[in-house]
């Protein structure tokens, strides 16, 4: 993996990731501060809200260690975001090898 030789290292080739909790994620915030308003329903409509995710090619998204539900991704929103179309050859052995070594067969819906 390439490392930053920059200011500010590795930090200035950050990919440009965009990432966000799961739903799980967020039902589980709203249940420790006891704030309903903090759950995946509300909290989800202000994802999509400001959010455009960019058409993707169905190679992409429908990799076996990928998986991709768009409704949880806004069509609309200032905050432009898309799937990378490149990957490594061994990505998706990776993921594999590492659902085969943990045991853990389901992946969230909603990345």
């Amino acid at each position: 993996m390439p490392r930053g030789r920059a200011l500010g290292g590795c930090s200035a080739i950050n990919y440009m990731m965009y990432v966000r909790g799961s739903l799980q994620d967020y039902n589980d915030w709203a249940d420790l501060v006891d704030d309903p308003s903090w759950n995946a329903a509300t909290m989800a409509q202000y994802m999509r809200k400001h959010q455009t995710l960019e058409p993707t090619d169905d190679t992409t998204v429908n990799r076996p260690t990928m998986n991709f539900v768009g409704e949880h991704h806004g069509t609309s929103g200032p905050v432009r975001t898309s799937f990378n179309d490149w990957t490594l050859e061994i990505e998706d052995e990776i993921s594999k090898v590492a659902d085969e070594v943990t045991g853990l067969s389901e992946k969230p819906v909603d990345p």
